[in-house]
């Protein structure tokens, strides 16, 4: 996926903002020879080919690529969306079934234009989606940094659709560009806009509460068993893998903080002790640990001994 926003102001409102770079729009009436050196056209077209798409490459398809380009104000991750539907659509079709759908959903209140057609497209994207992916995608958004197929499987039980679908779900979500998978490590993430518009959707399920609360204790048992059989396993392997989950393993604490939950903010703090110490991460330690001891008494012994040291 081509998306660069990762940066985030807080607006006078108090709601996130992302950043949104614009691609180059080819001009109305132009002929395949020109749309293919326009960015936004010539993503449109990659994304078809890798996609497997066939395209004629007539001046039908280039007005239609150009129109849906123009559609979605030349955004690439709109773009990306869009192109990942050709599958089950034909271009005129898919231009049709933009427009319907971006008209649609009117204006979104204080808002730029850009930020309303990126949320409409992603909202289109969403709604094609079957149940079972949609309940994933929301489940999804809890994970910060990213996710491994494990970890999907840990926190589908408390969405809709449970375990079972797991698989072929985030698969679909993959192929239509709703979840990049990124690396040879198997790792997935939600681009902002994605993410911030599936957080939405968990919050009005109301399973938000659930969904971290799973998230959570998946990651403490990971931590704890990892960090429990490092004495027989590769300790620089086992502390790249927490390296890679260091955002979840923090959002973790930060949800048994919230729900008061000291004794598993203790547990894990103790679990984390050697790998934050042997990777020079003191002010997490730190500050863990300071949370920690008024709550020593919810720890066991060894865990209290960990801490205080």
């Amino acid at each position: 996926l081509v998306f660069d926003g990762d940066s985030f102001v807080m607006d006078a409102r108090g709601e996130v903002v992302y950043a949104i770079p614009e691609l180059k729009q080819p001009p109305e009436g132009s002929g395949w020879d020109v749309i293919v050196d326009s960015s936004a056209s010539a993503l449109f077209v990659d994304r078809a080919r890798d996609a497997g798409i066939e395209l004629a490459e007539n001046e039908e398809e280039a007005a239609a690529i150009a129109s849906l380009c123009r559609l979605v104000a030349g955004l690439p991750l709109a773009i990306e969306l869009v192109a990942a539907r050709l599958s089950t659509l034909s271009l005129a079709e898919l231009v049709s079934e933009v427009r319907d759908g971006l008209e649609g959903y009117g204006e979104l209140r204080g808002t730029s234009e850009r930020h309303q057609t990126m949320e409409s497209t992603v909202r289109w994207s969403f709604e094609l989606l079957d149940d079972s992916a949609q309940d994933l995608l929301a489940g999804l958004s809890v994970f910060v940094g990213g996710f491994t197929l494990d970890a999907a499987r840990y926190i589908s039980g408390s969405a809709a659709g449970g375990t079972e679908t797991v698989s072929r779900d985030l698969q679909e979500l993959v192929e239509c560009s709703m979840v990049d998978r990124r690396g040879a490590d198997g790792r997935y993430i939600l681009l902002d806009p994605i993410r911030l518009f599936a957080r939405d959707r968990l919050v009005e399920s109301g399973r938000i509460d659930a969904v971290r609360a799973a998230h959570a204790r998946a990651f403490h048992t990971i931590v704890v068993s990892a960090m429990r059989d490092l004495a027989r396993s590769d300790r620089p392997a086992v502390y790249d893998g927490l390296d890679a989950e260091a955002a979840n393993i923090r959002a973790t604490l930060e949800w048994f903080a919230e729900t008061g939950d000291w004794r598993d903010v203790c547990s894990l703090t103790s679990a984390l002790a050697w790998y934050w110490h042997d990777r020079r991460r003191f002010e997490d330690s730190r500050r863990w640990a300071e949370f920690c001891r008024p709550h020593l008494d919810e720890a066991d012994a060894w865990e209290s001994a960990a801490i205080a040291c």
